[in-house]
């Protein structure tokens, strides 16, 4: 008995395995055939020199509709001064290394009416100046943090392009920004 019941689970186990490996075969079959293929330089051409026909990708053999991405920017009046810029929005933070007199800046877009809450933490003993700045460099809050965890709420009046300025005052260390979403009253949606 146990003899035809081994045959039989070694039987299962060599068509499951064969399954699994045919499955396999025929999905690479599968992606080098709609694969695009590049022309390559003819043997006879010298490198550095144009092949007599052109090199090119040609497309797959199925209609596609082809999107391509476009991404525009608008320049921004900020006059940014710093080796250190990044853009911000809720759900991202950073963390980032600064010293005495660095400066690092985050620019981010906000929504009148609003709220946004923008937290620094930092473990070491350093002075950190945060001010918010709008687009016409008005400062909109100017705050002092020190070692912990500072939560600051951020209710715009008005929509539109703004900026945090991080400096160190005094000391040097690490520090992690982030944003989120928040009620009026200040706690995280």
């Amino acid at each position: 008995m146990d003899a035809d019941r081994s045959r039989k689970y070694t039987a299962i186990t060599i068509v499951a395995l064969g399954s699994l490996l045919l499955v396999g075969v025929v999905g690479l079959f599968i992606i080098l055939t709609t694969q695009p293929r590049v022309n390559t330089l003819p043997p006879d051409s010298e490198e550095g020199t144009a092949p007599a026909t052109p090199t090119s990708l040609t497309p797959p053999a199925r209609d596609e509709v082809v999107v391509t991405p476009t991404l525009e920017m608008a320049p921004t009046k900020a006059n940014v001064e710093t080796r250190s810029t990044q853009i911000i929005a809720p759900l991202l933070s950073f963390s980032e290394r600064i010293a005495t007199n660095d400066e690092h800046y985050y620019l981010f877009q906000a929504v009148a009416d609003t709220p946004l809450l923008i937290k620094v933490e930092t473990t070491f003993d350093m002075r950190l100046q945060m001010q918010i700045v709008d687009r016409g460099n008005n400062v909109i809050s100017d705050k002092e943090l020190t070692r912990g965890l500072h939560e600051i709420v951020f209710n715009p009046d008005f929509s539109g392009e703004y900026r945090i300025k991080l400096k160190a005052v005094e000391g040097q260390g690490e520090y992690t920004i982030s944003m989120a979403f928040a009620t009026k009253e200040g706690s995280q949606l």
